[in-house]
């Protein structure tokens, strides 16, 4: 089990230079070979992202698409986890955006995939590439 970060998620809609390793790791969470989570701050960020660079159309195409991922999980936060999370953000030092992915890593004890050096030495980290 693992928490996928916002930036994987990017790389494979936005057709960046790390696409294809990424698009394989969620490949292999779409047929439920590996599990993982989401958090609703980054699916909402993604729709953020997404409408502005490629616009609104292709936000349901995606979204539909991760909602039939057989190996993820969407986590959201409560009010009192906001709190928590913007707690932990100040003792951290961490945006608000990383203390969210880190809270719920450590809440279900399991490594981040991602590339955002900002969590080295918060959590085990993973590349996509170790997964495949």
């Amino acid at each position: 089990m693992v928490l996928i970060d916002t930036n994987i998620f990017l790389e494979v809609f936005l057709n960046q230079d790390k696409a294809e390793d990424c698009l394989r790791l969620l490949e292999k969470v779409e047929n439920g070979d590996i599990e993982a989570f989401i958090t609703d701050f980054s699916v909402h960020s993604i729709g953020i992202i997404i409408s502005k660079e490629k616009g609104n159309f292709l936000l349901s195409e995606i979204f539909s698409s991760l909602s039939s991922f057989e190996g993820l999980t969407l986590v959201n936060a409560s009010f009192e986890e906001q709190t928590s999370i913007a707690i932990l953000a100040n003792q951290t030092k961490l945006d608000f955006d990383d203390a969210y992915q880190l809270y719920f890593c450590k809440k279900y004890n399991v490594p981040i995939v991602s590339f955002d050096k900002d969590f080295d030495g918060f959590i085990e980290k993973k590349d996509p590439k170790t997964l495949l």
